[in-house]
């Protein structure tokens, strides 16, 4: 009989987890779902998203293309997107930084529907990127819904992740001097 592993089963449900960021932002890339998993997939370019700060610019535009048709959406449609985007943006962000500064976590007490986002995130909506040394993580899910959604609300995700990842590698050379 095999015990329980001296992290608590913490190891699992972090591995758990980055399956499913990994499922949604891999359905950017239209790797394990199909072309119904996300909004006007024939408007993203996925020939220039690889994970990095750069591959947000195409993100960006394809965000703009789908703010300005979001209307016809269909519920899971839209929170696919939605839900797909903040995991290839936080996947961006985590590869950006140095090892360990951050981790993809289960926050407690997050409501599943905010007045800001006008979507309901369901069971993603405690999904939030950790960031080592600080008691804030970055609540992508509800970025992006912002920006979607929103015609006031402008923080390109280039912009957002360009200062998510400077913050963070300041932060950690500091910690480290």
């Amino acid at each position: 009989m095999m015990g329980k592993a001296p992290d608590g089963g913490k190891r699992s449900k972090q591995a758990r987890l980055a399956a499913t960021t990994a499922k949604y932002s891999n359905m950017l890339l239209a790797e394990g779902a199909d072309d119904r998993s996300i909004a006007f997939p024939e408007q993203l370019e996925r020939s220039h998203l690889d994970f990095t700060l750069a591959s947000l610019r195409a993100l960006d535009r394809y965000l703009d293309r789908v703010r300005i048709r979001q209307d016809g959406l269909e519920g899971y449609i839209h929170l696919n997107t939605v839900v797909a985007v903040a995991c290839y943006l936080g996947e961006v962000i985590r590869r950006g930084t140095p090892a360990g500064e951050c981790q993809w976590v289960r926050a407690a007490n997050v409501a599943a529907d905010g007045a800001n986002t006008g979507v309901h995130l369901g069971d993603f909506a405690d999904v939030v990127l950790a960031v080592r040394g600080s008691v804030r993580p970055l609540r992508l899910t509800r970025v992006v819904a912002r920006y979607v959604s929103s015609k006031r609300y402008r923080e390109p995700t280039y912009e957002f992740a360009a200062a998510a990842i400077n913050r963070i590698c300041t932060s950690a050379a500091s910690a480290r001097a």
